[in-house]
């Protein structure tokens, strides 16, 4: 099949993972609508072609929906509940399954789907907005906040063009233009995105995602042995993490200790962080918050609407159902599927640190991008949901798992041309 027809599936498959409509059972995007019709018949007819990689992560993927199914009858969750739960499951399968095909054509995939996918998430401001950005424009009407139309423009729109312009703009520019687009460049653009969205969003999250990646950046151009060296070295890349963890988080606290970033944001440090016992954690507890069910419900979950009908949520508003939080994928797919959603995202865990150690680098110039990407699975699948980024995280997990062929592999490095990186032993 022509490559060009595949990069244009590809953007088109990207530009429609956050573009949302309603259907009976709530809103769904395009992409996903897709794939549910696509993954199916792209299984039953290229089956025998998977490699046994590619089939374990699907196995796995069905242990996990089986557990969501099992959790949900154990637990009597009601029809409609049980049945958009299961279905969220399948339908990350199947994305699974429809990346792997196209990634199986061509690497390119990749950068035509996060382009896409850029655009998307600004176009979703505007037009086919997701069930989650309906819900935040009812939580501003209802918490008060002056104008909704500014309320979004700080905490969502900001965001969303920064993605916008560095998945979009500067990737397809640097792989076209190489050297005319300098890396220092890239990397101011990066910590003048994380210090904006700190100092005008109070975003902790984008601003150490960004201070990472523009590092990242500023080795990959100039000390590209010290990546290389951390790489090699996994203990040494986790201390280096949990230190710029560290420095970025002191760099918060001070700013919104004094003031600098604005009276909300000063209230936002004190309630969630000084005044809390999760300390750093902030309202990411999740663990901390589930851990009395999950230590007496091991195996199976609570079900779909993740709730506590056993009384182990202390505080709970007098407006809302006791269910317990999701702010953490890993930890919410434990909490309603059990241990087979566990599982999975476990192996998908180690999955992308392997890419990260072995293969990031083999991409050449285009690991400074992929490495945003990886952050933000990785902050999703540890402190996040899976909501509007269930198309980048599937597409991730493909790469990772067809990127394990050394054949594959090869045939990247011929393609790419210019890639002078060494290969990383397998």
């Amino acid at each position: 099949m022509n490559n060009k027809f595949i990069l244009f599936v590809s953007f088109l498959f990207g530009l429609g993972s956050n573009l949302f409509f309603q259907t009976p059972f709530g809103y769904i995007a395009l992409l996903d609508l897709t794939c549910f019709f696509l993954g199916p018949i792209l299984f039953v007819t290229g089956y025998s072609k998977f490699t046994k990689e590619e089939k374990k992560i699907l196995f796995l993927g069905a242990l996990w929906l089986f557990g969501s199914c099992y959790s949900n009858l154990w637990r009597q969750e009601p029809f409609d509940s049980s049945l958009k739960g299961n279905m969220i499951v399948f339908n990350a399968i199947c994305m699974i399954v429809v990346f792997i095909w196209l990634f199986k054509r061509t690497h390119e995939t990749f950068l035509w789907f996060v382009v896409g996918a850029g655009i998307s998430a600004v176009l979703s401001m505007h037009v086919m907005q997701s069930a989650s950005f309906l819900l935040t424009a009812e939580r501003a009407s209802i918490m008060g906040i002056d104008s909704f139309g500014s309320y979004v423009a700080d905490k969502l729109i900001f965001p969303l063009y920064v993605v916008c312009i560095y998945t979009s703009i500067l990737f397809p520019l640097k792989h076209y233009l190489k050297r005319a687009l300098p890396w220092s460049a890239i990397a101011v653009f990066c910590f003048a995105a994380g210090l904006f969205l700190l100092m005008h969003v109070g975003s902790r999250a984008n601003f150490g995602i960004y201070m990472f990646v523009g590092m990242f950046v500023l080795a990959y151009a100039y000390f590209p042995s010290l990546i290389y060296f951390c790489l090699k070295n996994i203990l040494f890349l986790v201390l280096m993490g949990g230190l710029l963890s560290v420095l970025v988080f002191s760099g918060y606290r001070y700013l919104a200790r004094t003031g600098q970033l604005g009276e909300k944001e000063y209230e936002k440090y004190y309630t969630e962080i000084v005044d809390s016992e999760t300390g750093a954690l902030g309202s990411r507890d999740d663990l901390m918050r589930s851990w009395p069910f999950l230590k007496n419900h091991p195996f199976v979950g609570t079900g779909s609407r993740s709730y506590d009908q056993w009384g182990y949520l202390e505080e709970v508003r007098a407006d809302k159902e006791p269910s317990f939080p999701s702010h953490s994928m890993i930890i919410s797919s434990w909490v309603q599927t059990g241990a087979l959603g566990l599982i999975f995202w476990i192996y998908v865990l180690w999955l992308i640190v392997e890419f990260i150690r072995k293969r990031l680098m083999l991409f050449g110039e285009w690991a400074p991008f992929m490495f945003r990407q990886v952050l933000y699975i990785l902050w999703s699948i540890l402190f996040s949901g899976f909501s509007i980024y269930r198309g980048l995280i599937c597409m991730m997990i493909a790469l990772c798992v067809v990127s394990r062929s050394n054949q594959y592999m090869h045939k990247v490095q011929i393609k790419m041309k210019g890639v002078k990186t060494p290969m990383v032993r397998q």
